[in-house]
């Protein structure tokens, strides 16, 4: 699940659980 969602500069990084941040245009695997 996904624990928060942070805005970086002009893109949208989704965190993790385990803490890694990834592109809002991938999905949690």
């Amino acid at each position: 699940m996904i624990g928060l969602v942070g805005k970086k500069v002009g893109m949208t990084r989704i965190f993790t659980e385990d803490g890694v941040s990834i592109p809002s245009n991938r999905n949690r695997s």
